[in-house]
């Protein structure tokens, strides 16, 4: 094939616009740190990338829903220890006011401790994380216990998904726990029932209400038990998802990452290519221009 200046210009032009592009193309990596800058540099890495991304993004979803988890666990289980202090003390009450030894007024004084207490279990019942209550089942925008102890929560159990088809319960409904539902005892009625018995002095009574005092203290620490369960089933979730995301993270960085010391010496080497590439169509194309000039 006969070599025309034009060709020969045309050829020369092509080598410096690609020497020239790759220059760019390195300039880029070492300027971002990213060897994958536009999804043309490499479509089968970056596909790969995207499916990095969406895992890395399901994985902060689980994290976030697991720490809510613990918070709500780790509240409730607070809460359910001042319940059990208040079961504690209402059982030395009605130890103490059994014994025949102990008079009336003994016992009205003991009934207006009892009350304090009721108010008290109110209270740790109605407990709330924010704007959120924690025993009312599904209605937790609802307060769920009346100053009486009657319950408007339902027995809706929070369940929330802390990994692939992985779910947890988060709450406890207040129905099972306090008022007896399924089985337990209504521990709003039994501190009632003990005050009542006070206020009319009736010892037999309050002797009798011991063993159930025993029970309720017993499904509380079922349920501070179920509660510390879950929580160290959420913490070494938390731990397997935060292992799993740091090495997706690794892959994904694998992919787009650039070896920073490596573009810095392809930078220099493209830089000494570009010029000698330069040099030497400078001198192919003078003597042409001379030629062409004569």
């Amino acid at each position: 094939m006969r070599v025309t200046d034009r060709l020969l210009f045309d050829g020369l032009t092509k080598n410096l616009q690609r020497n020239a592009s790759e220059l760019f193309r390195l300039q880029n990596i070492v300027s971002t740190g990213k060897k994958i800058n536009k999804p043309s540099d490499d479509p089968v890495s970056v596909s790969k990338i995207l499916e990095y991304d969406e895992l890395i993004s399901r994985s902060d979803q689980y994290t976030e829903n697991i720490g809510h988890a613990i918070g709500f666990l780790e509240v409730s289980d607070s809460a359910l220890s001042g319940v059990g202090d208040i079961l504690i003390r209402a059982k030395e009450l009605a130890v103490a006011q059994g014994n025949d030894t102990m008079n009336a007024d003994d016992r009205q004084s003991a009934a207006i401790e009892v009350q304090n207490l009721f108010e008290e279990l109110v209270q740790l019942a109605n407990t709330k994380l924010g704007d959120r209550y924690i025993f009312a089942g599904y209605k937790t925008q609802t307060e769920p216990f009346s100053t009486a102890g009657v319950y408007s929560g339902d027995s809706g159990e929070i369940m929330v998904e802390v990994g692939p088809d992985t779910t947890i319960q988060t709450n406890l409904p207040g129905d099972s726990l306090f008022k007896g539902i399924g089985g337990g005892i209504d521990i709003f009625t039994l501190l009632n029932d003990l005050k009542v018995n006070l206020e009319n002095n009736d010892g037999a009574s309050v002797r009798g209400s011991l063993d159930s005092f025993d029970t309720a203290s017993d499904i509380i620490l079922n349920g501070r038990g179920d509660i510390g369960g879950r929580l160290n089933r959420l913490d070494s979730t938390m731990s397997n998802t935060e292992d799993l995301k740091i090495e997706i993270m690794n892959l994904r960085s694998g992919l787009e990452d650039a070896d920073i010391i490596k573009a810095v010496s392809d930078l220099a080497l493209q830089q000494n290519v570009l010029e000698a590439s330069r040099a030497s169509s400078a001198r192919i194309i003078e003597p042409t221009l001379l030629d062409f000039l004569r």
